[in-house]
């Protein structure tokens, strides 16, 4: 009867430890274990020791590769304010009928990896309809919706992080890694550069 005990008490704390641990918040520390604010030297460094990569270009606000993501060829752009890096932007080129099926297959991989599902918007506009064989042609012609995105919340309550994933109109796969926080300090400082002259 004592073991039966001593399994008992054991198998409610194993259970109680996975839903703790499952409990916890997923995060979004950075972008290819680069954390966010990284220098630009840092993902210079970084980039340097994956293969298949070129600099394709440099400025300062964005440095762009040509490389590869997740076994896939891509162009990956890393954006920069103060020399902090504040999002990635990965371009992802398929063949057009392909290019659903492999958003559906990130989105599950990404949703999969972070331990929750994101928001998801796949829709078309009349005529077109899901199912119809001219899904591709829809988006292409803007009557067609494919992204989803990935909401990381902040225990403090400081700005969300975000993952997305869309197919765009040119039917690329679209990938957006972004710090909320760094993100709002930019966007910001971007929009009152722009207006100054206003």
């Amino acid at each position: 009867m004592k073991k039966v005990y001593i399994l008992m008490v054991l198998l409610i704390c194993f259970i109680f430890g996975q839903i703790t641990y499952c409990a916890e918040p997923a995060t979004l520390d950075g972008f290819l274990g680069l954390p966010w604010g990284a220098s630009s030297q840092q993902i210079k460094n970084l980039m340097k020791t994956r293969p298949k990569t070129t600099l394709k270009s440099e400025d300062q606000k964005v440095i762009i590769y040509e490389s590869t993501f997740a076994g896939e060829d891509a162009e990956i752009g890393f954006f920069i304010y103060q020399d902090k890096m504040w999002q990635a932007v990965i371009l992802i080129n398929f063949e057009e009928y392909e290019v659903i099926k492999k958003w559906k297959t990130f989105c599950e991989d990404i949703s999969q990896k972070y331990g929750f599902s994101g928001e998801k918007y796949y829709f078309f506009e009349s005529p077109y309809y899901e199912g119809d064989g001219y899904e591709e042609q829809a988006i292409r012609r803007g009557k067609g919706t494919a992204f989803a995105f990935w909401e990381f919340k902040k225990q403090d309550g400081s700005a969300s992080d975000y993952i997305s994933c869309e197919i765009t109109t040119s039917l690329s796969l679209l990938l957006r890694y972004q710090n909320g926080q760094l993100a709002s300090i930019a966007v910001n400082a971007y929009k009152k550069e722009k207006s100054a002259d206003l």
